[in-house]
C-alpha cells in the first residue's frame, strides 16, 4: 500500500515479489502433481510439503495486506482454484482406498488435512472467485472405488448411505473420528495421534467457507431445476444432487449415535448445517420439492440435537457449548447485516416448525419447549454468560413471531416468561433478557403486521392487557436500569391499533405511557444512552399514536387533545436542542421529524406557527455548513436528522392538499420563503461537495473542504460523511421539491429550486464517479418534479425565456451522457473498467423519458436544438 505524497490517497499495487513467488510454487506443485498425484505428503516429500506450507502463507500474508478481491471479470488470482482443488481430490481419493494401517492412516490423513488448509486460504484471499470455481469442482468429484473399508469407515451408523463425492466423504470422516475422539479419555489421545489430528473439521470450515461466498446468483442458477424434459442430466440436475446429498449426509452425521451430546466439536458441522440451510436458495422451490424437504429434516435435526445438548449442560450443571446455538441463530435469521437488512428465516426451518404445528401427535412444539428452557435458564441460571435458549427464542421472536400472535398457550408462557419476575430482586440480568425477548418480539410484529391502524384479532387486547403494565412497571423504577432501555424500544414498537386499543379502555393511561417516555427524555441523570433510546422512542411513538387520526375527520375535543399533546413533545425537544447536554440531540431532531410528518397527513391538526418557526431555526443551525461545532465528521447522525427534519418541515408549510386554511395560515404568519431559500441552499451544498468528493477520488486528487482554509486532505472518513450526507440531501431535495412545484413562489424561493434542480443534474453529470446510492436518489428526485417549461411560466410571470434555457441544457446533458452510457458499456466490452450497473441505466432512462415527457410543443425548439447538439458532440467524441 503506497500513500500518495500529493493527493494523501492510499493506492494499494500488488507486491511483485510476492506474485513471483505464487508462480515458482504452483509450478513446483504441477510438476509434482504429474509425476506422483496420489502419493502422501510427508517427511519423505518435505521440500514439496515446505512449498504448500509457504503457499498457504502467502496467500494469508497477502489478504491481510491487500484484503480479499471479488468476483469480476479480468482479476487475477494469485493461485489457480482448480490446480489446488484436483491436488486435494488425487490425495483425498487414495486417502479413500489406503490401508488401515495406523502410520499409513496418520501419512493420509495429514496430507488431506494440510491440502484442505491451503484450500481455506484460498477462498479467503479470494472468496467468490474461488467459491464458484471449487464448488461444482469439488461436489461432481466422484470416487468409484468399492472398496471402501479403509480408513474412511463410518462406524456403528453403518446402514445411511454412502456418499459418492470425495469431498463428502473426507467431510463425514472427519465428523466421525472427531466424535469418536470425544468419546476417547485424554490418556488415549495423547498416545493417538491420529485423533489429535482429526481435532479440527477443516472439511465442514472449507463447507462453510464455500457457501458463504458463492455468489446467490450464481447458486440460483446451479439449482434450478432442469425443464428440458430430456433424459441426460444437466449441469444443474447434478449439482442438485450433489447438494441434497450434502444436506443429507450432514443430517446423518448430526443424528449419529457416535455424536454425543457433549461433543464440543460438533459445533462445525451444525455450523455447516446451519450455512446450508441460509445459503441456499429455497425460497424459489416448490412446497414438494425433494431439496426443501431434505433441509426441512436437517432443521428438525438441528432443533432436537439442540434441546439435548442443553439439557445434559443443565442437567451437569456446566457451561453448554454454542455450537448448536450458533448454527440455528444462523438459520433462523434475525441478524442486522452491515447494510442494515434484517435477515429473515429460512424457508426450511420455517416448514418444518409449521409442520410440527399442524401435526398433533408430534409432541410438544419446539417453540414451547424454547419458551421453557429460556425460562429456566433465566431462573435457575442467571449468572450463566451463555443462555443459548435464550438468544435462539429471540432470533426466533424477530422472525417468526406468528405463532405467539396466534396460540393462546404460547402467548400465555410468553407472558410468564417475560412478566414472571421480581423487579426488586438484586439479579438484573435475568430481567433484562426478558423484556429484551419483549421488545425484539414487538419489532418482529412490527414487520409483519405493518403500520396498521384496525384492530387485528384480539391482540391489541392482549397488549393493553399483559405488556404496557409490564412497560410501565419499568420506567417508573426510579433506578437508571438497564430495563428502561428495552422498554422504550417496546413502546415504540406499539403499534396504531395497540395505542387505539389503549385509548378505548383507558385514555389516561394512553397519555401516562407518553408522560413516562418524556420525563426519561427531561432526566438530566439519566444516562445519555438511555436518553438517546427515549427520543428514540417517542419519535416512533409519535409516529404510531398519531397514526389514528390520520384521514379521519375528528372533534374539536379530540384536536384540542392531540394539540396539547403536540405542544408537550415539542417543548421536550426543544430543551434538548437547546442544551444537548448529554449528546441526545441527533434523537431528538429524529423525533421531531416524526412528529412533523405525521401532523402533515391529519389535517385538522395545526402547530403553532411560532413552535415551528423556532425548530426551524434549530434545524437550519445544525445544518450550517459553517458552524464548526456541528462538523458532519463530529456527528454525522445529527446532520442526517437535521436534513430530514427540515424537508418534512417545509412539506408541512407548504401542503395545500389537506385543507387550504392550514395552509393559509402558515404562509400569513411565518417567513416560509426564508426558511425554504435558506434549507435550498444547505441541502445545494452538501450534493455539490458529494459531487467535488466523487470528481476528486475520479481524478486521484486533492479532496479538499471549501470551508476549510487550511485546505486539508479529507481522510476516507470524511469522506464517507459527505457522501452520506450527500444522500440524504437528495431525499430531502425529492420532498421539497415535489411538494413547492404545485406553489407560486417568489423570486427568491424560485430561484432557489432553480439551483437545487442544476445541483442535481451535477449529479447525473458525473454519473460514472458517483456513489450508486447518491447517483439513484438524485434522479429520483429529479424524477419527481414537474419540469415543464411552460408550467413553470405560468407560476412565474416575465421568465418564459430563461425557463426555456434551463430545461434544455438538463435535456441536453442527459441526452448527452445516454450516448455516454452506450459508450461506456461498449468499453466494458473490451475489457475496460468503467461500467454502469443496470440499475443506472433504467434510471437514466426513466429520467430522460420524465423530461421529455414534461414538455411542451412550445418548447419543440429548443428541445430539437439541444438534441441535435448532443448527437453533434457525440459524433464528435467517437470522432476523435
Amino acid at each position: 500500500v503506497e500513500v500518495s505524497a500529493q493527493t494523501g490517497m492510499e493506492v494499494q499495487k500488488p507486491n511483485p515479489i510476492r506474485m513471483q513467488l505464487f508462480e515458482i510454487l504452483q509450478e513446483r506443485i504441477i510438476r509434482r502433481h504429474l509425476v506422483s498425484p496420489s502419493q502422501p505428503l510427508d517427511e519423505r516429500n518435505q521440500q514439496y510439503t515446505a512449498a504448500l506450507h509457504c503457499l498457504r502463507t502467502l496467500l494469508q500474508s497477502a489478504r491481510v495486506v491487500e484484503g480479499t478481491t471479488l468476483h469480476a471479470q479480468g482479476n487475477r488470482l494469485d493461485v489457480d482454484p482448480k490446480l489446488l482443488g484436483q491436488l486435494f481430490l488425487s490425495i483425498a481419493a487414495k486417502t479413500i482406498g489406503s490401508p488401515t494401517l495406523q502410520q499409513q492412516q496418520q501419512r493420509y490423513y495429514a496430507s488431506v488435512d494440510l491440502c484442505l488448509k491451503l484450500l481455506i486460504a484460498l477462498v479467503q484471499r479470494h472468496p467468490e472467485s474461488a467459491s464458484s470455481q471449487l464448488m461444482p469442482l469439488l461436489l461432481l468429484s466422484h470416487h468409484d472405488d468399492n472398496n471402501d473399508h479403509g480408513s474412511l469407515n463410518y462406524g456403528r451408523h453403518s446402514h445411511a448411505k454412502e456418499p459418492s463425492s470425495i469431498f463428502l466423504k473426507v467431510l463425514r470422516a472427519q465428523s466421525f473420528n472427531i466424535a469418536r475422539a470425544e468419546w476417547a479419555d485424554s490418556s488415549t489421545r495423547k498416545n493417538n495421534p491420529h485423533v489429535a489430528a482429526t481435532e479440527t473439521n477443516e472439511a465442514a470450515n472449507l463447507g462453510v467457507l464455500l457457501l458463504d461466498h458463492a455468489p446467490p446468483s450464481l447458486m440460483d442458477q446451479w439449482l434450478k431445476s432442469s425443464r428440458t424434459g430430456g433424459r441426460s442430466l444437466t449441469f444443474g440436475d447434478k449439482i442438485r444432487a450433489a447438494v441434497k446429498h450434502w444436506i443429507e449426509f450432514c443430517q446423518d452425521c448430526l443424528a449419529a449415535p457416535e455424536q454425543s451430546p457433549q461433543a464440543h466439536d460438533n459445533g462445525e458441522m451444525a455450523l455447516l448445517a446451519g450455512t446450508l440451510l441460509r445459503r441456499i436458495p429455497f425460497y424459489s422451490m416448490l412446497e414438494n420439492d425433494s431439496l426443501l424437504r431434505a433441509g426441512a429434516d436437517l432443521a428438525r435435526v438441528l432443533f432436537q440435537r439442540f434441546f439435548e445438548c442443553e439439557s445434559f449442560s443443565m442437567s451437569q450443571n456446566c457451561r453448554a457449548d454454542r455450537g448448536y446455538a450458533n448454527a440455528l441463530l444462523k438459520a433462523i435469521g434475525g441478524s442486522e447485516t452491515p447494510q442494515g437488512v434484517v435477515l429473515k428465516m429460512t424457508l426450511p426451518v420455517k416448514c418444518a416448525l409449521d409442520s410440527q404445528i399442524s401435526d398433533a401427535d408430534a409432541g410438544e412444539d419446539v417453540m414451547s419447549r424454547l419458551l421453557k428452557l429460556s425460562t429456566d435458564q433465566s431462573q435457575n441460571h442467571p449468572k450463566s454468560s451463555a443462555m443459548n435458549g435464550q438468544a435462539v427464542l429471540r432470533a426466533m421472536l424477530r422472525t417468526h413471531p406468528g405463532p405467539f400472535l396466534e396460540q393462546q398457550n404460547l402467548w400465555t408462557l410468553f407472558i410468564d416468561h417475560v412478566g414472571g419476575f421480581d423487579p426488586d430482586r438484586q439479579q438484573r440480568s435475568v430481567p433484562q433478557d426478558c423484556i429484551q425477548a419483549l421488545a425484539i418480539f414487538l419489532e418482529g410484529r412490527m414487520d409483519i403486521l405493518g403500520e396498521q391502524t384496525d384492530a387485528t384479532g384480539t391482540f391489541p387486547e392482549k397488549v393493553a392487557e399483559n405488556v404496557v403494565p409490564i412497560l410501565t412497571g419499568v420506567l417508573a423504577d426510579e433506578k437508571n436500569s438497564p430495563l428502561k432501555t428495552f422498554a422504550l424500544a417496546s413502546f415504540g414498537s406499539l403499534l396504531p391499533s395497540d395505542w387505539k386499543t389503549i385509548r378505548e379502555r383507558n385514555r389516561s393511561l394512553a397519555f401516562d405511557c407518553i408522560d413516562l417516555v418524556m420525563a426519561i427524555c427531561r432526566d438530566e441523570n439519566a444516562s445519555a444512552k438511555l436518553r438517546k433510546a427515549a427520543f428514540k422512542g417517542l419519535g416512533d411513538v409519535c409516529t404510531n399514536y398519531f397514526a389514528i387520526f390520520k384521514g379521519t375527520p375528528e372533534s374539536t375535543a379530540i384536536n384540542d387533545e392531540n394539540k396539547r399533546v403536540c405542544h408537550k413533545v415539542c417543548e421536550c425537544l426543544e430543551g434538548e436542542l437547546r442544551s444537548d447536554v448529554n449528546g441526545s440531540s441527533s434523537m431528538a431532531l429524529y423525533a421531531f421529524g416524526n412528529l412533523v410528518r405525521i401532523v402533515n397527513d391529519i389535517s385538522s391538526l395545526l402547530l403553532e406557527p411560532s413552535t415551528l418557526e423556532k425548530f426551524a431555526a434549530l434545524l437550519l443551525r445544525a445544518c450550517d455548513a459553517n458552524s464548526e461545532c456541528k462538523s458532519a465528521v463530529v456527528d454525522p447522525k445529527t446532520k442526517t436528522n437535521a436534513i430530514r427534519g427540515l424537508s418534512h418541515l417545509l412539506c408541512l408549510l407548504y401542503s395545500s392538499t389537506n385543507g387550504n386554511t392550514r395552509f393559509t395560515v402558515y404562509q400569513e404568519k411565518i417567513d416560509c420563503s426564508s426558511i425554504l431559500v435558506r434549507t435550498c441552499n444547505s441541502l445545494s451544498w452538501f450534493v455539490q461537495q458529494t459531487v467535488s468528493i466523487a470528481q476528486s477520488e475520479d481524478n486521484k486528487s486533492n479532496a479538499i473542504t471549501e470551508t476549510d482554509s487550511k485546505k486539508r486532505v479529507l481522510s476516507w472518513k470524511e469522506r464517507a460523511a459527505i457522501k452520506k450526507l450527500g444522500w440524504g440531501a437528495c431525499h430531502a431535495l425529492s420532498l421539497i421539491l415535489s411538494t413547492v412545484q404545485h406553489v407560486g413562489l417568489d423570486d427568491k424561493s424560485f430561484e432557489a429550486t432553480q439551483q437545487c434542480i442544476r445541483i442535481l443534474m451535477d449529479c447525473v453529470v458525473n454519473l460514472h464517479r458517483m456513489n450508486e446510492k447518491v447517483a439513484m436518489i438524485a434522479m429520483s428526485a429529479l424524477r419527481s418534479v414537474d419540469l415543464s417549461v411552460s408550467r413553470i411560466s405560468e407560476l412565474s410571470v416575465g421568465r418564459a425565456q430563461q425557463n426555456s434555457l434551463v430545461l434544455g441544457p438538463l435535456i441536453a446533458t442527459c441526452l448527452d451522457y445516454a450516448f455516454l452510457a452506450t459508450e461506456t458499456k461498449i468499453k466494458q466490452s473490451d475489457g475496460g473498467d468503467e461500467s454502469l450497473s443496470p440499475k443506472l441505466r433504467i434510471q437514466l432512462n426513466n429520467l430522460l423519458l420524465h423530461m421529455l415527457a414534461c414538455c411542451a410543443v412550445s418548447d419543440a425548439e429548443v428541445l430539437l436544438f439541444q438534441t441535435l447538439k448532443a448527437s453533434d458532440n457525440d459524433s464528435t467524441r467517437k470522432g476523435k
